[in-house]
């Protein structure tokens, strides 16, 4: 259990010593930082193999076979890559992008501006089959109608003179 939690603060301490520079401001001095193994030491080399920043202390326990520079060296690279990087960015990325955004709100508009048609021949559709309903309801009541008149007509006319008989003395 020991052994796991001086490995995971080591880890702890790799990482924080790895990002130890990324914060200071670019174009200003570098600040100089500690080492949190040898407090009393500046971490000033680095170490390419651990990718980190490591006191001199460090480098003669730990690194002695591996690859270093000064911090300005490695600074100097690294602000060359960011800026690099920040080129690629800005004139290629940004604008591809861009272009692409462009173009999805064209989509956008052609499949809203399609929805809206369709909206507008549904509403048309749902208009006319609403009239053609009202006109089958009514051709329905008038058939109905006639038919309760016609079947009540010729009832009267039979039971009339059923009636006429039964009811005269």
């Amino acid at each position: 259990m020991d052994e796991q939690v001086n490995m995971s603060k080591e880890r702890n301490q790799d990482q924080d010593q790895s990002d130890i520079g990324a914060q200071d401001v670019v174009g200003k001095k570098l600040a100089i930082h500690r080492c949190s193994i040898h407090p009393s030491s500046d971490l000033s080399i680095f170490c390419r193999e651990c990718n980190k920043l490591i006191c001199p202390v460090c480098l003669t326990q730990e690194h002695q076979q591996h690859m270093m520079c000064d911090v300005e060296t490695i600074h100097h690279e690294k602000l060359t890559i960011l800026a690099n990087k920040d080129h690629t960015i800005t004139n290629e990325f940004i604008p591809f992008f861009t272009e692409e955004n462009s173009k999805l709100d064209k989509i956008l508009v052609t499949h809203q501006e399609h929805c809206e048609k369709m909206k507008l021949i549904i509403e048309e559709q749902d208009r006319k089959l609403k009239e053609e309903i009202t006109k089958q309801t009514n051709a329905l009541l008038q058939t109905f109608d006639n038919y309760l008149h016609t079947t009540i007509n010729e009832e009267i006319k039979t039971e009339n003179p059923n009636l006429r008989t039964n009811y005269l003395f």
